[in-house]
């Protein structure tokens, strides 16, 4: 159901066999995504905690000459930050499974897009191997080498295929970003 820039979908009902993206038929070619959420609060409490830990991680190495009672703080801090980290996370994090249709052209996008992504990520990894350990690049030819993989990252951003995004989430529905103005248009509007 459009729900404005949004489609409204209930826990386990279905879109309708057509492209998310351009309203074209999908022919029955759907994927499976696990879109997931999380709330601001949320994140900046986790990048809090991540904060916390790192500069606990950091006085590590400043405590050899420190007393015993800083030891015993920080060896009863890092776990329980931990700890902390972990249950906030997996509470903040929320995510709805949805099976999306895709036609045939955005489809081949989405794959020259991962390809590109993925000869970026070689560029990158060659690049560093071949300035760290064998030495062969250096300035010029390093600062190259890195503009191509950017380059391929941006050209396979613009390629690929839209991202579809939870926008909200309550018990029974979804809201889904990143659809295209002819698939909403094509859905019943929100009765008021």
């Amino acid at each position: 159901m459009r729900d404005g820039k949004l489609v409204r979908l209930e826990r386990g009902g279905r879109l309708p066999d057509r492209c998310v993206f351009c309203n074209k038929p999908a022919h029955g070619a759907r994927f499976g995504q696990k879109l997931y959420r999380v709330s601001w609060t949320a994140a900046a409490f986790l990048i809090l905690l991540a904060t916390l830990g790192l500069s606990a991680v950091l006085a590590w190495g400043n405590l050899a000459d420190r007393n015993f009672v800083a030891w015993i703080v920080l060896l009863g801090l890092l776990p329980s930050l931990f700890s902390l980290l972990m249950n906030t996370l997996a509470r903040a994090r929320k995510w709805f499974t949805v099976e999306l249709g895709v036609c045939g052209t955005h489809r081949n996008m989405a794959q020259v897009g991962t390809v590109l992504n993925f000869l970026g990520a070689l560029v990158l990894i060659g690049s560093y191997l071949m300035s760290r350990i064998l030495g062969a690049l250096s300035g010029p030819e390093l600062f190259a080498t890195l503009l191509v993989a950017l380059s391929l990252h941006v050209v396979a951003s613009v390629i690929g295929a839209g991202r579809i995004y939870l926008k909200r989430l309550t018990g029974d529905y979804a809201w889904l970003g990143g659809t295209g103005q002819p698939f909403r248009d094509a859905l019943p509007g929100r009765p008021f």
